[in-house]
């Protein structure tokens, strides 16, 4: 009898050994994920101030200021170097007075439409931003695009990347009783 006991006893703790084995593989972080601290590191590092940080996938969209400058950079890890590495869209906003600014990036997955509102009052004015294509794009595209400012500078609306950037025909920014208050 006690044979049996000890017998289950070296079973179960064989099993416990295993599958804790096991759990702690699958737990284990992917070093290959770039972290919010490595973002807060380039940006530094880059001496751009940040106006907005959103995670994507495997990395992060942020929009920026740089001196005159507005930009956008997805940044991501590359697998192979184990490097951090940016896809980036910028314009000289000194030479841009506009109300709006706005620029694309791609990445092979999602296109991002990094939009900047100069003008302040319009910026606390403003709920949501819409973005309307040139084209209506492949049927399952959207027209148009809306998504809230939070009164943000700079707002980023992404979609899905089908080979190409759209066309951007207007931008149009509504008010809380979704009154039209700005169009380009």
């Amino acid at each position: 009898m006690k044979k049996k006991y000890r017998l289950i006893l070296v079973s179960f703790i064989l099993a416990i050994n295993l599958f804790g084995c096991d759990l702690d593989k699958t737990q284990q972080p992917n070093n290959k994920i770039l972290t919010y601290e490595e973002v807060d590191n380039f940006a530094m590092k880059n001496k751009i101030k940040r106006l907005n940080t959103e995670k994507k996938d495997n990395g992060y969209i942020i929009t920026y200021e740089k001196e005159t400058k507005y930009g956008i950079m997805k940044l991501y890890r590359d697998e192979s170097s184990d490097e951090i590495r940016y896809i980036e869209e910028s314009v000289d906003n000194s030479n841009h007075p506009d109300d709006i600014v706005y620029m694309q990036i791609s990445d092979s997955k999602e296109n991002y439409i990094a939009l900047f509102i100069n003008n302040e009052d319009l910026r606390k004015r403003a709920e949501d931003i819409t973005v309307e294509f040139e084209d209506k794009g492949y049927t399952n595209e959207p027209y148009m695009i809306s998504q809230t400012t939070n009164k943000q500078k700079a707002t980023v609306i992404s979609y899905e990347n089908y080979g190409s950037k759209r066309e951007i025909k207007s931008i149009i920014l509504r008010d809380k009783n979704n009154n039209d208050i700005y169009t380009q």
